[in-house]
């Protein structure tokens, strides 16, 4: 409400990605939106700058790309708070959800797969010290580097876990043998007296 009466000037990406896509269905509940009052750039430092010299401008990015404007040293931006509350974006609001222009990663196996040697490399490899600076150069927080050991830990005992469920399956109750059970289990009609 303390905002002065300006009029907008929208700079977005150029291509049609993840995040405009999560940006417009989380705020609007609809996909893409074409519109023709918007200048399109597809880099994150033109956007800012951009942004910091028009009145009533507004951009948006994702976090990687926001920490790209940040180590340009970029004046006269400021982040926007959104939701209940205007929770501003930050790597805290983002790891616990509370900030809700944000999507959580998650990463499903099955055990069949998860038991398989491979799988499990590749998975421990993700985790390991060494792929730290890819997971954050990807725009991914909320796992810190303390946290690595931790995660390696919890792979390996899913993995542990996977390989007794795939070599100990638990048989499946089927049609047949649950009419077997019913059949067997019903006492015979007794002669009435």
């Amino acid at each position: 409400a303390d905002f002065p009466a300006t009029s907008m000037t929208l700079f977005s990406p150029e291509s049609v990605t993840a995040l405009t896509d999560l940006l417009l269905n989380k705020t609007a509940g609809v996909g893409t939106i074409n519109r023709v009052d918007i200048q399109l750039n597809d880099d994150p430092l033109y956007r800012a700058a951009a942004t910091a010299n028009v009145e009533g401008a507004l951009t948006f990015m994702d976090w990687a790309e926001y920490q790209t404007v940040l180590a340009n040293n970029q004046a006269n931006i400021q982040l926007v708070g959104v939701g209940e509350g205007c929770v501003q974006p930050s790597e805290a609001t983002i790891a616990d959800g509370s900030y809700p222009i944000s999507r959580p990663l998650r990463l499903l196996v099955n055990n069949t797969a998860l038991a398989r040697r491979e799988v499990q490399a590749v998975l421990y490899y993700a985790a390991s010290d060494a792929q730290y600076g890819l997971i954050t150069a990807q725009g991914l927080v909320g796992l810190g580097f303390d946290e690595l050991a931790g995660l390696r830990q919890s792979l390996q005992e899913a993995f542990t876990a996977a390989e007794f469920a795939v070599a100990n399956p638990t048989p499946e109750a089927t049609a047949e043998a649950t009419a077997e059970a019913t059949t067997e289990a019903t006492p015979e009609a007794t002669p009435a007296s």
